[in-house]
């Protein structure tokens, strides 16, 4: 595996020359995850506010202050790096290999396989970790109880959230693409 700030289509010869295609235009995308981006912190209050109220949480301020502080460095220190292996393993399997990048450039962390995948192999990849962390954390919230129940849940109600990128291209892709169109990242082959 490696870990890099940027890749350079060009360095593994996906160009349009070449008979490759950029899968969407960034600046529409960029307009549309704004708008998500601004609903997803009203979306998260609201959430975690029914959250506390179904379940009748009183914990003292400095415990949830904590507890939130806690929940969100698992977030970005465990969940992130886990999210993006994940999507990994449905391209590579458990073969983490020299096709096999972590990107962390432009604010955010990403995973590359620098192969050839079909749309579905692509989709799988897309989904896999918000199904997977999505199960894990559920049972997590399931058998806990207390305060640490309810830093699984804000992990959880985080996870849900923090896949929205995923979750937009997944349909994206499905909606966009035959399952057997040939994917290299976010170029496809023209045929």
């Amino acid at each position: 595996m490696k870990f890099c700030r940027d890749i350079n289509y060009n360095d593994f010869g996906i160009t349009e020359e070449s008979g490759w295609k950029v899968t969407s235009d960034w600046n529409k995308l960029r307009k549309v995850f704004k708008r998500i981006e601004i609903a997803i912190p009203i979306l998260l209050f609201i959430s975690s506010f029914i959250f506390v109220r179904i379940f009748e949480i009183k914990f003292e301020i400095i415990e949830s202050l904590i507890c939130v502080v806690i929940a969100v460095l698992i977030f970005l220190f465990v969940l992130t790096p886990l999210h993006e292996l994940l999507h990994l393993i449905p391209v590579a399997g458990l073969k983490f290999d020299d096709k096999c990048y972590i990107v962390f450039g432009k604010g955010t962390v990403s995973a590359f396989y620098s192969g050839e995948i079909t749309n579905r192999k692509n989709c799988i990849s897309l989904i896999t970790p918000f199904i997977v962390l999505g199960i894990i954390l559920t049972l997590i919230v399931v058998f806990l109880s207390g305060i640490y129940q309810f830093c699984a849940v804000i992990i959880l109600i985080m996870h849900v959230f923090g896949s929205y990128r995923d979750i937009y291209m997944f349909f994206y892709f499905l909606k966009n693409f035959t399952a057997n169109k040939i994917f290299y990242g976010n170029r496809y082959k023209i045929n």
